[in-house]
């Protein structure tokens, strides 16, 4: 059995060579960095809905469906969540095991299947080349990551090829491909590899890196799951049916779904084509957090990413009326060093989402000045501070 499946495998490599050999009538040119190319995204090119392909890359984000799989070279593509099947032309049922490629290709097969898409295109052992330029895929040549990281160009679902010695004509065995699932800037991939940043062997999300760090060449493909902006958080504040939650308007979004974290998940409370909504479950002294995301018109795909940070607010009793607490500038219902830290950045100018300025005058002396900051982390501190900290006052909100 070992023996057949090493003929098998040279075998695909040669295929491989063909295929590259006979994509001389798409493109007998090869590309260098700084090159780019328009042509159609991923989705389009599919017949993928973008929004189907970035929620089964979310819903596997922190299981064990890819990520631990094991690295296996050539046509692999059973990851451990699915090894039931044997989808890679070198797999065995009920074995886990995936290459990069095996990785990028059971992704894009499960996404097009969710969208009645073209299945074909990913269905069989295709190489890059025949990939990207068969089907006229939009991408940009980088000379290497940090001129890639730099430029912000890829976006997240992004697929990076990672190509040996600058010669995207020439298939090696070294060359290496993954999903973007950075920021634009952030180093960050999705993939298999042999060196995936110490957790050895297997699916990870790690920094990126080449199978072969040899004068590597970046190609990043555009997917095209991502088309609008991230919604801004702007405030989270106590009013008196509940938290009030807004943000800015973000250009082209048919509607938004707003979501509370509930025990480290992001719990759905509704949508909405408002820039704002209130919350009205949140129990007296309850921290609660929040976040927004933009969706299609059906509500039934995403059309952006959402902040991972979300934004804070403490639930005040409402019998406090316009009331806060002298030095809690974030209104969270207590006094604590963040208050001080979130004084000096006001100070500097930057700007604090939900800050209350009748709270930050911690010395009452008319003005906010360093000094506030200053008698707050004496309180922390356990030293001598001003006694009307933590007290009542009017609030400005």
């Amino acid at each position: 059995m070992k023996y057949i499946k090493r003929i098998i495998a040279a075998a695909l490599m040669v295929v491989m060579v063909i295929s590259v050999n006979n994509l001389s009538a798409i493109d007998v040119s090869a590309a260098k960095a700084g090159d780019s190319f328009k042509g159609k995204t991923v989705c389009e090119a599919l017949g993928m809905d973008g929004a189907a392909y970035m929620n089964w890359l979310l819903s596997h984000e922190h299981d064990n469906y890819y990520l631990g799989t094991p690295y296996r070279p050539y046509d692999h593509r059973n990851p451990n969540g699915d090894c039931k099947g044997a989808y890679g032309t070198l797999d065995i049922k009920g074995q886990p095991g995936m290459n990069c490629m095996g990785f990028v290709w059971h992704v894009l097969y499960k996404a097009t299947s969710f969208s009645n898409g073209n299945q074909t295109a990913v269905n069989k052992s295709m190489g890059r080349l025949s990939f990207y330029r068969g089907l006229n895929i939009t991408r940009r040549y980088f000379a290497n990551k940090q001129e890639m990281l730099d430029s912000g160009y890829a976006e997240k679902g992004d697929i990076i090829w990672m190509i040996l010695d600058q010669n995207e004509n020439v298939n090696n065995q070294y060359d290496h491909t993954g999903i973007y699932w950075g920021d634009g800037h952030s180093d960050v991939l999705w993939h298999s590899n042999t060196v995936t940043g110490g957790q050895g062997s297997c699916n990870a999300i790690s920094a990126i890196y080449p199978m072969k760090d040899r004068n590597t060449m970046y190609i990043v493909l555009k997917v095209g799951a991502v088309t609008l902006d991230t919604p801004k958080l702007i405030s989270a504040v106590n009013t008196e049916d509940g938290i009030e939650v807004k943000w800015d308007k973000v250009d082209g979004a048919a509607r938004y779904r707003y979501y509370v974290r509930e025990n480290d998940t992001w719990k759905r409370l509704g949508d909405t084509t408002d820039t704002s909504f209130v919350y009205k479950e949140a129990a007296v002294g309850e921290e609660c957090i929040f976040t927004v995301r933009c969706v299609t018109s059906c509500n039934k795909g995403f059309t952006s990413m959402f902040d991972a940070d979300g934004i804070a607010c403490r639930r005040r009793d409402p019998e406090q009326g316009d009331l806060c607490l002298l030095g809690d500038v974030n209104d969270d219902g207590e006094v604590t060093i963040t208050d001080a830290s979130l004084i000096q950045m006001y100070l500097s100018e930057i700007e604090v989402p939900n800050f209350v300025e009748a709270a930050a005058d911690a010395d009452e002396d008319g003005t906010i000045q360093a000094m506030d900051a200053t008698v707050i982390r004496r309180l922390v501190a356990g030293l001598q501070s001003f006694p009307n900290i933590g007290t009542p006052v009017e609030s400005t909100e």
